[in-house]
């Protein structure tokens, strides 16, 4: 065959292989800590598939880059102004804030829910105090409505503008497998926050900082004696964090860390270790953008992470890389950061400096666990902006 037809199981890399030829050919280079990014210049393009975001300081660049795609052979149609994109809403707005928003996805899953104007919303996205598990001896689930369906539309809208509902959803498609009524009671439970807050997403309003990290752990949080014997999930701790550029949340997580850890301080430490591999290559980014005078307005700016954390044994464990026998098994897996780790008196330029927070202020801590009412829309403001 020929011809790389849609749906074969190499088209992607295929596609993939042309498009980054026809870049190259017009001048873009691929940058080496994400393929998906090129630069031209002071001009950024984002490759999703088929899909791509050109920006640069002068409309007049994103204009000639346009042409130049087109003069290279390829098909390819301008929409204009960022507006939407893969689902997603995008509202700039006056005051250079940019709402990011899924109202069409979320209506979409109310539908499937049936859901209507009289249903009442939920001022959390998850029951506070109550964990999911296997539950075999609860009812099978006989709703009308396809969970796993559902559970995908809730796990893209989580991953790309909804960080408030991150835990109530991963916790929820733990079970989309064999859900039960408790499995899908939760999914309802979300789906009526969701009703409520369905024109709301994330708003992102930049300001001078560079990188932040907030990052939690809940230790075995999950656990139960009654169902350990049937679930070994429930022995699991959960991770999350949130990872934030010039104050906007830029990406986040919440799930099972993969392996039995055997104390709070192991936990956490994991949590650090997860969000500094996303951190690492982010700061690489950002220093390609430098080199390229992208980023002109501070072209002396040092490239330096904060990281919060809220357990003063994984801040030991950061800053000061001791043998510790109770703690040689992570060694491996999960030291991996600490040649980053700025110590006192040294140039924090291309660094990350770890700091002690209070649990009171720990961001993350929504990602973790059901948090109550007031803490979670501290939270919640705090990181979507709302």
């Amino acid at each position: 065959m020929i011809k790389n037809l849609f749906g074969q199981k190499q088209a992607g890399r295929v596609w993939n292989q042309h498009l980054h030829k026809g870049l190259t050919e017009i001048g873009f280079t691929q940058s080496k800590y994400e393929e998906c990014l090129y630069f031209r210049n002071v001009t950024i393009l984002l490759v999703y598939v088929d899909d791509l975001i050109i920006m640069s300081h002068e409309e007049s660049d994103v204009d000639k880059v346009f042409h130049d795609i087109q003069a290279a052979g390829f098909d390819i149609n301008c929409v204009g102004t960022l507006n939407e994109y893969l689902g997603i809403e995008v509202q700039q707005q006056r005051n250079g804030n940019i709402h990011l928003k899924q109202p069409t996805m979320i209506k979409q899953i109310l539908h499937s829910l049936s859901f209507n104007q009289r249903t009442k919303a939920k001022q959390n996205p998850a029951k506070i105090r109550t964990t999911l598990n296997r539950g075999t001896t609860e009812p099978t689930n006989n709703a009308t409505w396809d969970y796993r369906s559902i559970i995908g539309k809730l796990n893209y809208i989580e991953q790309t503008t909804r960080p408030d509902i991150a835990f109530a959803a991963h916790q929820a498609a733990r079970f989309q497998s064999n859900p039960k009524k408790p499995h899908s009671d939760a999914v309802k439970w979300l789906g009526r926050y969701l009703h409520g807050t369905s024109e709301e997403g994330i708003i992102l309003q930049p300001d001078d900082e560079l990188f932040e990290v907030y990052a939690d752990a809940d230790f075995a949080g999950t656990w139960n004696r009654e169902t350990a014997g049937e679930d070994s999930d429930t022995a699991r701790s959960r991770l999350g964090y949130i990872i934030k550029f010039a104050g906007c949340p830029i990406t986040w997580a919440s799930r099972l860390i993969s392996e039995i850890v055997l104390s709070t301080t192991e936990a956490e430490y994991v949590a650090l270790s997860e969000s500094l591999r996303t951190v690492i290559p982010l700061l690489n980014i950002y220093k390609e953008c430098q080199q390229r005078k992208i980023v002109s307005k501070h072209p002396q700016t040092k490239v330096y992470c904060k990281v919060f954390e809220d357990n003063s044994g994984a801040l030991e464990m950061a800053k000061n890389p001791k043998f510790r026998p109770r703690t040689k098994h992570l060694n491996i897996k999960y030291h991996h950061f600490r040649s980053w780790i700025a110590q006192e008196g040294e140039d924090t330029s291309g660094k990350i400096q770890i700091h002690a927070i209070q649990s009171s202020e720990q961001q993350a801590d929504m990602l973790t666990k059901a948090v109550d009412q007031a803490r979670f829309v501290k939270f919640r403001r705090l990181v979507c902006g709302w």
